[in-house]
């Protein structure tokens, strides 16, 4: 696909970014380049390359969530700053 100044000015309107005249040659010789590296990589042969989202093996480092009975309330809201029988009493934030 040959990037034309139409196709720049189309694109240019659909990602709605306003592009100076003067600016359009450098911009259309940079897309050329960016579309190059692309075709390069399109050449290459993936065959048995499994898809990856990260480009080295990664290890969850949280641990993994496991049923418990919850703290007692009362232990819960000792140390609370401020509360109410059973709940929390924050800051009002809102009038």
């Amino acid at each position: 696909m040959e990037l034309t100044q139409e196709l720049l000015r189309k694109i240019a309107t659909l990602s709605r970014l306003e592009i100076a005249e003067e600016d359009e040659p450098l911009i259309i010789e940079k897309f050329r380049q960016v579309l190059g590296y692309v075709e390069k990589v399109n050449q290459l042969d993936f065959t048995g390359v499994e898809p990856t989202v990260y480009a080295v093996d990664t290890k969850s480092v949280m641990r993994e969530d496991s049923l418990r009975e919850p703290l007692p309330r009362a232990e819960v809201l000792a140390n609370a700053p401020s509360r109410d029988e059973a709940f929390f009493l924050v800051p009002k934030v809102l009038d």
